[in-house]
């Protein structure tokens, strides 16, 4: 029940479909996207249009703006670092 709420409460908030282990720091600006996986946004990050799945960290004032962006990793970890952005059209995959 409690899983079911978490999804729906992300899906109005953040207009964004999200679950598994997602942890999002306060000041964070997500739209649009799927984040999925062990994911961790830092405070002060910009998600639109991006699709995150597996282990990713977000850093601090970083940005990831789509169309067309995804982030994907199987067994290994993905960081973005502070201040960073990752520009449209990007594809990021690690197995």
């Amino acid at each position: 029940m409690f899983v079911m709420f978490k999804f729906f409460f992300y899906l109005v908030k953040y207009r964004s479909i999200i679950f598994g282990n997602v942890k999002i720091s306060p000041n964070v600006f997500i739209r649009y996207s799927v984040i999925k996986g062990e994911v961790n946004i830092k405070a002060g990050a910009n998600i639109f249009r991006a699709n995150l799945i597996g282990k990713i960290t977000i850093g601090e004032d970083s940005a990831v703006v789509g169309p067309f962006t995804y982030a994907h990793t199987v067994d290994k970890e993905l960081s973005i670092g502070k201040r960073c952005a990752i520009a449209p059209h990007t594809t990021i995959i690690t197995s």
